[in-house]
C-alpha cells in the first residue's frame, strides 16, 4: 500500500499554494484503497453498476494537459474519472476554436472512459454534459458522507484500524462541512416561528435587498456580483459576493444573511441573546490568507483595529450582525439602509479594497 504519509507531504502549503484538494482526493484515495468493501459501493454508486471488482485506483493521472483527480480501473480495463471540488467550481478552458468548455466537458472529450464529478455543494452543469452517455451524474460529498456512514454501522465486525481510518475520515468530512442536511434539529424547533413561512420572507428580502439601487450601486463601484439566496449546511440563509464576472472563490467568502446562533453558542459567537441574527461575514478558508488580509487592515484603519481584533474562529475577518427582531423592526428600506450603512463602513475602512484579490 502507498505510504499515505508520504504522499500528502508533497501537497503541503508551501507560499501561496492551496494543495487542499490534492491534500483531500489523497485522503479519500486512501480510504478506498484501505477498504476494497466500502470501494466497492463508492464505484457502484457513481458508475451506476458499470464497472466491476477488483478495482485499480490512481490519483493524479495526466492526460495531455488534463490531470485527472482520481482514476478508478476495474477488473476488464474500463475507467470512470472523477472530478473532485472541496471548495472552488469547475474550471473553465478556451478551446483552440475559442470555445469556452467545462471541466467535466474536456474530460468527456478524452474519451477515456465515464466520468463523474463531486463536489461540495450543488452546481449547475450545461446540458451538454448531462446528455453525454459517459457522463455518470454530478454527485456531493453529503452524499459520500452517508454511504460512508451507513458502510460503518454495518460493518461492525471488520478490522479496528480500517475503522479508526474511516471514523476519522468522517470526522475530518464534518470539519470541511460536508454533512447532509439532517431534517429538522433541536435548533430548528426552537426557532420555529409562529409566522410559519419566515423562510420564504427572509429569501424575498434578499432578493429585494440584492437588487435595490443601493447595493447593486455599492457593488457596481466596487466591482462585485452579488448571488442568488442559498440555505447552506449551517443554517445560514444567505447571498454571496464575487468579483464581477468571475465564479464564487474558494479563498475568500463574502457574504450577507440570516443566521440562527444558539444558547449553547452564544458566548463563542460574542452574543448576548440567542435567536435569528442578520449577519455580514468575510472569511477565508485558508487562515493564512487570513492574517495576510488583517495584517493590511490594521495598517489601514485604526477603526478596524480598535473594532475588528478579536474573532470567533481564525479565519474570519469581520463579522457584522444585529438581532433579527431588531432589524426587521427598521423596516423594509430601513433593513436596506442598515445593510448599506454597514458596506460602506467595510469600504472606508479598506476592507473591501483588501480582500479584492481573494475574490
Amino acid at each position: 500500500m502507498d505510504n499515505i504519509f508520504s504522499t500528502l507531504w508533497k501537497y503541503r502549503p508551501q507560499g501561496e499554494i492551496n494543495p487542499e484538494e490534492n491534500f483531500f482526493t489523497e485522503s479519500f484515495k486512501f480510504i478506498l484503497k484501505t477498504d476494497p468493501a466500502f470501494c466497492d459501493k463508492f464505484v457502484k454508486l457513481i458508475t451506476e453498476n458499470r464497472l466491476k471488482p477488483p478495482f485499480k485506483i490512481e490519483s493524479q493521472v495526466v492526460y495531455g494537459n488534463s490531470i485527472i483527480d482520481l482514476q478508478i480501473v476495474d477488473r476488464h480495463g474500463k475507467k470512470i474519472l472523477v472530478e473532485i471540488k472541496v471548495g472552488a467550481k469547475q474550471n473553465i478552458e478556451i478551446t483552440n476554436e475559442g470555445d469556452q468548455i467545462e471541466q467535466i466537458e474536456k474530460y468527456l472529450r478524452l474519451k477515456k472512459g465515464l466520468v463523474c464529478f463531486i463536489e461540495r455543494d450543488s452546481s449547475e452543469i450545461s446540458d451538454r454534459i448531462k446528455t453525454n452517455s459517459n457522463f455518470t451524474g454530478r454527485y456531493e460529498w453529503s452524499q459520500i458522507y452517508e454511504l460512508l456512514s451507513d458502510h460503518i454501522r454495518s460493518n461492525k465486525k471488520r478490522n479496528d484500524l480500517v475503522r479508526y481510518f474511516e471514523e476519522s475520515f468522517i470526522n475530518f468530512m464534518k470539519q470541511k462541512n460536508m454533512l447532509p442536511f439532517e431534517k429538522f434539529t433541536r435548533e430548528d424547533m426552537e426557532i420555529s416561528p409562529l409566522v410559519p413561512d419566515l423562510y420564504e420572507r427572509m429569501e424575498d428580502f434578499l432578493e429585494y435587498a440584492k437588487s435595490s439601487k443601493a447595493i447593486t450601486g455599492f457593488c457596481e463601484k466596487n466591482g462585485l456580483d452579488i448571488g442568488n439566496p442559498y440555505f447552506d449546511a449551517y443554517r445560514n440563509l444567505a447571498v454571496y459576493f464575487s468579483k464581477k464576472g468571475k465564479r464564487l472563490s474558494s479563498d475568500c467568502y463574502f457574504f450577507m444573511g440570516f443566521e440562527y446562533i444558539s444558547q449553547l453558542e452564544m458566548e463563542d459567537r460574542g452574543r448576548e441573546l440567542s435567536g435569528v441574527y442578520f449577519f455580514i461575514s468575510i472569511l477565508c478558508p485558508r487562515v493564512k490568507n487570513a492574517e495576510i488580509i488583517r495584517a493590511k487592515l490594521r495598517k489601514l484603519s485604526a477603526q478596524f483595529k480598535k473594532n475588528c481584533m478579536n474573532f470567533s474562529t481564525s479565519n474570519e475577518i469581520v463579522d457584522y450582525s444585529i438581532i433579527f427582531s431588531k432589524f426587521a423592526n427598521l423596516g423594509r428600506e430601513g433593513m436596506v439602509k442598515c445593510i448599506l450603512k454597514a458596506l460602506q463602513e467595510m469600504e472606508k475602512n479598506g476592507i473591501i479594497k483588501a480582500i479584492d484579490p481573494y475574490l
